[in-house]
């Protein structure tokens, strides 16, 4: 009998992926990195799903793969290669510039540069440009290893609406050091309003280090696309949140970027009446200050507003019922 649903492309895709970013680790970790992410997606399965001997199958197809060596296409590029591999006329000086831009870093491959001419007049932004095709290039070789259909819809959206919407762009965008900090900037501070926006927020940009622009629009990325809740508070409970998430960005906090959800989880057990002064010590642990004053504002604000109590907790608040 099947212990979960059936495997799609996309979750072997997933396993593929991350036995890609972590070739040292084992079964196992693989499995556990997978249910995390699938979790944190959005999909409901078992816990224990996908199980071990999927991930054993796809990470020893991977790794026979790469005890090969790097196929032909995933080589160097350089613009003798033209004389193998095609790239439209018009294409060419954007390959060389963007073959300049990583120069010194992780040199462009013949696969991303196939990518850039495919896709040189979907923008004139030459890093947009460069993005794309590395983020099109990974997609297309984890296919490739573990003998999948190429497909690339979730980016073909992405790239048609401008939103980004996958789960670890921002993580994978921030960790290319060929990608400069003043673009990976711009993009959090674009993508960020966009979500703000989508909250029907207006609010001023904040004043946050590179890093904090990472943590704001991973975890508001994953706040407003993928956690159901967020689009059922009210307007001001939303610009609370917002609020809560720029003081974890700008303080550099200790929350844990592979489970932005958990921010929202402790803020809606407080939104419920659910209180006591462990709560409170939580969110300060996951920001990693104590005595951030619009957090505490923030926090008092949600307390304040809410009737029940938490019965159990011996620190609990209780309040009278508005309206």
């Amino acid at each position: 009998m099947a212990k979960g649903p059936i495997l799609t492309d996309e979750v072997k895709r997933l396993i593929a992926e991350i036995c890609s970013e972590h070739p040292d680790w084992v079964a196992k970790e693989v499995k556990y990195e997978v249910q995390a992410r699938l979790r944190r997606a959005g999909h409901q399965a078992k816990p224990d799903w996908p199980g071990i001997t999927v991930v054993q199958i796809i990470l020893k197809q991977i790794r026979a793969e790469r005890e090969k060596g790097p196929l032909p296409i995933d080589k160097q590029w350089s613009i003798g290669r033209l004389a193998e591999y095609d790239i439209p006329a018009g294409a060419v000086s954007k390959v060389l510039e963007i073959q300049s831009i990583r120069a010194n870093h992780e040199p462009l491959t013949i696969r991303e540069a196939r990518w850039i001419g495919r896709l040189h007049t979907v923008t004139d932004e030459i890093m947009e440009l460069a993005v794309w095709a590395a983020m099109y290039a990974d997609r297309e070789k984890i296919c490739d290893i573990a003998n999948l259909e190429k497909d690339t819809s979730d980016l073909d959206s992405t790239v048609q609406s401008k939103l980004v919407t996958g789960i670890y762009y921002f993580p994978w965008l921030f960790g290319k050091t060929w990608v400069p900090d003043s673009y990976k900037k711009q993009v959090a501070e674009e993508q960020t309003l966009k979500y703000e926006r989508l909250c029907g927020l207006e609010l001023d940009r904040p004043d946050i280090s590179l890093n904090g622009w990472l943590i704001y629009a991973h975890t508001l990325l994953y706040a407003v696309i993928y956690d159901k809740r967020y689009e059922h508070l009210p307007k001001e409970l939303r610009e609370l949140l917002v609020v809560g998430y720029r003081q974890l960005a700008r303080d550099e906090g200790r929350i844990l970027m592979a489970e932005p959800g958990k921010y929202l989880d402790l803020l809606e057990s407080i939104k419920k009446g659910v209180v006591c002064e462990n709560s409170y010590n939580e969110v300060e642990e996951i920001i990693g200050v104590s005595d951030g004053k619009e957090m505490k504002e923030l926090l008092d604000k949600l307390h304040k507003g809410e009737a029940p109590t938490n019965k159990g907790g011996k620190h609990a608040r209780s309040h009278s019922q508005e309206g």
